[in-house]
């Protein structure tokens, strides 16, 4: 975000582009669409693979913060209650344990990521 005028305005790729430059832009046509994915063409396993990859990080990458609010929620719990503490340590465990899991997965996943963007580029 940069400050113009007074006014906040986002950036993005085309944001510090003049005027000249905006009416220049190529037209994304589906001929050019056509002609891009054909390059593709001869990793399309490997595409496909790293499209799931991305798909399956995004969603485990949700996991651990649940997770750690579910182990904060279980403490606050346990510290505010009178009964045997005891009770929910195999609780915390669990969740510790599955929390260190997901973020294991997620990096081990993130690897197989990077080797195939490597593989295709």
């Amino acid at each position: 975000m940069e400050m113009r005028g007074g006014m906040f305005r986002m950036g993005g790729m085309r944001g510090n582009l003049t005027d000249e430059e905006k009416k220049n832009l190529p037209k994304l046509t589906r001929g050019m669409l056509k002609r891009i994915f054909s390059y593709l063409k001869p990793y399309r396993l490997q595409f496909s693979i790293v499209f799931v990859t991305l798909i399956v990080t995004s969603v485990l990458g949700l996991v651990p913060p649940l997770l750690t609010k579910h182990i904060v929620d279980t403490l606050t719990e346990m510290v505010g209650s009178t009964a045997g503490k005891q009770s929910y340590i195999p609780d915390l465990i669990l969740l510790i344990g599955l929390s260190f899991g997901a973020t294991v997965g997620l990096n081990l996943i993130g690897v197989l990521e990077n080797y195939l963007n490597t593989w295709i580029s």
